[in-house]
């Protein structure tokens, strides 16, 4: 799992904005550095959490855009588009989470 920051810019005369991939931070390797820095929330000043806690805990709002697969080789974009895309990306999110929970044993 990681992380893309886009950089988003609109061009002289575009409608819609430009996005381009900065970098990949990959998640296993930002771990020590995001726990080690807090979060603050200026709605909520009793409960202070690190990024790694905010990242781990999905407090944030982003989009899957890809996944890993045996040939590493498509992109959601590739396959989908529009809202078909978004539904891609929601129902990989949903396995994701189910996969998460079944490694708990109550």
């Amino acid at each position: 799992m990681g992380i893309l920051p886009v950089f988003m810019y609109l061009k002289e005369g575009a409608d819609t904005p430009t996005k381009v991939p900065v970098c990949w931070i990959y998640m296993d390797e930002a771990r020590p550095l995001l726990a080690r820095h807090p979060v603050f929330n200026d709605f909520n000043e009793a409960q202070n959490i690190s990024y790694d806690d905010f990242f781990m805990q999905h407090r944030y709002d982003g989009r899957i855009t890809k996944i890993g697969n045996v040939y590493n080789n498509r992109a959601i974009s590739e396959y989908a588009s529009g809202l078909d895309a978004l539904y891609e990306s929601q129902r990989i999110e949903q396995k994701i989470f189910d996969d998460e929970q079944d490694l708990w044993e109550y």
